[in-house]
């Protein structure tokens, strides 16, 4: 292939779910910044969503962080708030909280690469 050629290529990352398999996302995606790997546009589902936008926002080291201090006592705090009155059994209030302090961009427009 020419070297025209392969400059023109871009990268696309596509992460998917998995709970807490998900969080090998964040090993896959320090390694290829490591390298210097550019990636121009990701996406993801369900915890690769969220991996996603915290990549597209250049916090991943504070994902990577955070992911070091969790133990089964904190998920469980952080999942588990049973609200029986509601539709669900889970409101989600604190993983949106965590969410809107790890992800400081409100609209895809806001993030610096584009996420699906």
């Amino acid at each position: 292939m020419p070297a025209s050629a392969h400059k023109t290529r871009k990268i696309g990352v596509a992460l998917g779910s998995g709970g807490a398999r998900g969080w090998a996302h964040l090993g896959v995606l320090s390694r290829l910044r490591e390298l210097g790997v550019p990636i121009h546009c990701i996406a993801g589902t369900s915890i690769g969503s969220i991996i996603g936008a915290v990549y597209a926002t250049n916090r991943l080291d504070t994902l990577h962080e955070l992911a070091t201090q969790l133990d089964w006592r904190r998920v469980a705090r952080l999942f588990l708030e049973v609200n029986l009155p509601r539709s669900g059994l889970l409101s989600g209030k604190n993983v949106m909280s965590l969410l809107k302090d790890i992800i400081p961009a409100r609209q895809f427009s806001d993030l610096s690469l584009p996420l699906r």
